[in-house]
């Protein structure tokens, strides 16, 4: 998956980061601004492994992802008014877990649950008024994916939104307020059926 990215990265354009961020040494580095804050995503302080920052309007930069051995990165994070929700493999290499912290910093609570040795958080986005973070977690060895929805600040289990026991959901899923709109392929033939599920779980 490291690889993929690095392929995706490299063949789009390089954004610059935000001059109020610390400044990277790698090419892999992006930054929001959030109100008066900017979140950054840079090889700070150890070049080549990616960590997010955060920078309020005064005062110094605030680190928002948890330390990490040098060989692990955050790769991809979203931002809401209030919270940094983000994957990053700090426990085991390539196994992208997914987190999210206050905009502020603090600490990095885990949003994606008990991980099996072969799975991975891929796409992720808030929902439900930002007070919800939407993920699929799964393998591509195996295509199996599913689509979840957990509380974002934590404390509570995640709720599975896709059908249990089928094949996997498309990337590409949509948030729209309270609900969310996905593909699935409810009978394994390889067409796949639009759904729509409450983001708080249900039919």
């Amino acid at each position: 998956m490291r690889t993929l990215l690095a392929l995706f990265l490299l063949s789009a354009p390089l954004a610059a980061v935000d001059s109020r961020c610390p400044q990277p040494a790698g090419l892999f580095s992006s930054s929001v601004v959030s109100g008066a804050n900017v979140v950054c995503m840079v090889d700070v302080p150890t070049p080549t492994s990616y960590a997010l920052w955060a920078v309020p309007s005064s005062g110094a930069p605030v680190r928002l992802s948890q330390a990490m051995p040098d060989n692990r990165d955050v790769i991809a994070f979203q931002v809401s008014a209030d919270r940094v929700a983000y994957t990053a493999d700090p426990n085991v290499w390539t196994q992208y877990e997914l987190f999210s912290v206050p905009i502020f910093g603090g600490s990095p609570v885990k949003l994606s649950g008990s991980m099996p040795s072969d799975n991975d958080v891929d796409d992720f986005a808030f929902a439900g008024d930002m007070a919800r973070v939407v993920y699929r977690k799964g393998r591509n060895a195996t295509g199996v994916w599913d689509l979840w929805s957990a509380v974002a600040f934590g404390g509570a289990s995640s709720v599975q939104l896709s059908q249990a026991n089928m094949s996997a959901v498309q990337r590409g899923f949509t948030v729209r307020g309270d609900l969310v709109r996905f593909a699935q392929d409810p009978s394994g033939s390889g067409v796949s059926t639009w759904y729509a599920a409450p983001v708080v779980g249900g039919a």
